[in-house]
This record gives structure tokens, C-alpha cells and sequence, in this order.
């Protein structure tokens, strides 16, 4: 045809059609600007980590799983294990790493103000709170309450 293709490969203007594609799903009840997010892991550690996913365009995020602070515990080290992944799904001996990171060792205030703070700067965002608690239903009831409070979308 007589398209211009350039010699050198070029990234797109700032703005461009595709940008007008709307990607939002609906879950729940609850809009996702996108449907793409990060689950409880190492990536979401912290406060600043989630935001910095937001600012480069996760749609959402569920947060470390924390607890009251009567059931902190201790995590284990190392936290990272070698696998081995094989079988029909996988091929032979595929080599993977296995996430054994329990809870976070951060305070239940520490996540609270860190759901306030983030859903105040990314209110489109959605986080989903992971919450822990002992086999006390008061507790759970207690921790749901505050988390839904501080403005989590949902609770895992």
C-alpha cells in the first residue's frame, strides 16, 4: 500500500485513539478502571509500593494480608523457595520459585492510614483488603469494620 513506514521503529504520539478504548470491567458491584491488578505479595509490601503501582496504571491491587496486633507474627526466612514445576501442563522440569511469605509484620493502623491516604489519590482505584484474624468472630468482625471504614472495596 502506500503507508509510510518509518526506517526507525517509533513509539506512538502521547495520545492516541487507543487511548480512548475503555477497558473498565465490573465486578461485584464494584468498577475496575482496568482489569488489570496485583495480588498479595511481595509487590504490594507497602504503602509507597501500591501507590507506585497505581501511578504506572494497575487498576487495582489486594494488599498484604495484615491483622490485629495481637495476632502479628513473625515471618519466616528465607522467604523465596526453588520449585519444580513439570507435567503435562508445564513441560519437563520447568524451574519455578515459590512464594512462602506469610502475613505483613506491619501494624493493622499502618494499613488503615495506607487505604485512607491511597483512596484519597487514586479513588478510581479499587484495593481489596486481605485480612487475617484469629478464630474469634469479634475480631473478624472488628477488623472488617475498620477496613471497610478507612475506604478498602472489598475484602478478601
Amino acid at each position: 500500500g502506500d503507508e509510510n513506514i518509518p526506517l526507525v521503529p517509533q513509539l506512538p504520539k502521547f495520545y492516541t485513539a487507543i487511548d480512548k478504548v475503555d477497558v473498565s470491567i465490573e465486578i461485584c458491584g464494584i468498577k475496575f478502571p482496568n482489569p488489570f491488578g496485583l495480588a498479595s505479595a511481595p509487590p504490594v509490601t507497602s504503602g509507597p509500593m501500591i501507590r507506585r503501582c497505581f501511578e504506572a496504571g494497575w487498576g487495582f491491587v489486594v494488599t498484604k494480608t495484615f491483622c490485629l496486633e495481637k495476632d502479628i507474627i513473625t515471618n519466616v526466612s528465607p522467604r523465596m523457595a526453588r520449585g519444580t514445576t513439570s507435567g503435562h501442563m508445564y513441560g519437563p522440569g520447568q524451574g519455578s520459585f515459590i512464594n512462602i511469605e506469610l502475613i505483613s509484620e506491619k501494624t493493622t493502623e499502618y494499613w488503615l492510614l495506607c487505604i485512607r491516604e491511597l483512596k484519597k489519590d487514586f479513588p478510581d482505584r479499587v484495593i481489596i483488603a486481605s485480612i487475617m484474624c484469629s478464630f474469634n468472630e469479634q475480631d473478624w468482625t472488628e477488623l472488617a469494620k475498620l477496613t471497610e471504614e478507612a475506604g478498602a472495596d472489598a475484602l478478601e
